[in-house]
């Protein structure tokens, strides 16, 4: 059992008072952690909307994800941490979003630092697949209709497999 938990909830972290405990933050005041949700003060953990944490398999050295599927799997990583898994899971960013009861848009993956998209269907009509490449490699997926690019990205990079762009392009 914890001896203490803090809910926050807004927007902006309110987290000025846990310099005083020795917990470092970003300049934006969200609380720094390791991929285990770990801050630099042994067996302390945070996770959800108020840290900011990497993304190796991304190539994201920090980021801030504000939404409840992200704070899920950062309970997720300080579990294998706290349970000394030799394998710590990681963290897939998955979004979507449904607009009038019909139109659903799905994201899997980061496209910070993308240089490249291939749009596949049509964005009028909400049925299509658009990929978000880094070089030669898909950071994100966006899909929207029957497609379910979007959810197999996800899946694939949780397996930590890479998807580039001449398997989509095939």
């Amino acid at each position: 059992p914890a001896r203490c938990v803090v809910a926050g909830i807004g927007v902006d972290p309110d987290t000025a008072w846990l310099v005083k405990c020795g917990i470092e933050l970003d300049k934006r005041g969200f609380i720094k952690v390791d991929i285990g949700e770990v801050t630099e003060k042994a067996d302390v953990y945070f996770i959800g909307d108020c840290v900011t944490a990497p993304l190796p398999f991304f190539g994201v050295e920090s980021i801030n994800i504000q939404h409840f599927q992200t704070a899920q799997k950062h309970g997720q990583l300080a579990a294998d941490v706290l349970m000394k898994k030799s394998e710590i899971a990681h963290n897939v960013p998955f979004f979507w979003a449904t607009f009038f009861l019909e139109i659903g848009i799905k994201f899997a993956g980061i496209s910070e630092g993308h240089n490249s998209v291939l749009l596949r269907g049509n964005t009028d009509s909400f049925d299509f697949v658009q990929y978000y490449f880094k070089d030669n490699r898909v950071i994100a997926v966006c899909s929207s209709g029957s497609s379910k690019a979007s959810i197999q990205f996800q899946s694939m990079c949780s397996k930590k497999l890479k998807l580039t762009r001449e398997q989509v392009e095939r």
